[in-house]
């Protein structure tokens, strides 16, 4: 989490189990560690959510940066196309789309 640019209440969301019960995240510290990308997903619909950027943007950074500083395993992720970072992009398309949806839906024709 320290990697993403994200404020103290989602890392505390996250960080502490019972916030996570209460916010009705699902998901254990070995689940989040091997999976980054659950910091966005798991959180998306709440209040403040964590964007998929401010993940992504933690695990690719410069290059500089990502050859000084690598994310260990197993939550390295190094290739653009893994499965995790496909699956947190999707969804984040398709709440894009659906909010876009949503907001046509709503303006008048």
């Amino acid at each position: 989490m320290s990697r993403c640019a994200i404020d103290a209440a989602q890392a505390f969301r996250f960080y502490d189990s019972n916030e996570r019960r209460q916010a009705g995240i699902q998901a254990t510290e070995t689940q989040l560690l091997a999976n980054p990308y659950l910091l966005f997903e798991l959180d998306r619909r709440g209040a403040g959510p964590i964007s998929f950027g401010a993940v992504d943007r933690g695990l690719f950074p410069d290059t500089a940066v990502r050859e000084e500083y690598p994310v260990p395993e197993p939550s390295l992720v190094d290739d653009p196309a893994d499965p995790r970072r496909v699956r947190a992009l999707v969804a984040d398309l398709l709440e894009e789309g659906s909010d876009q949806g949503t907001r046509s839906c709503r303006e008048p024709g």
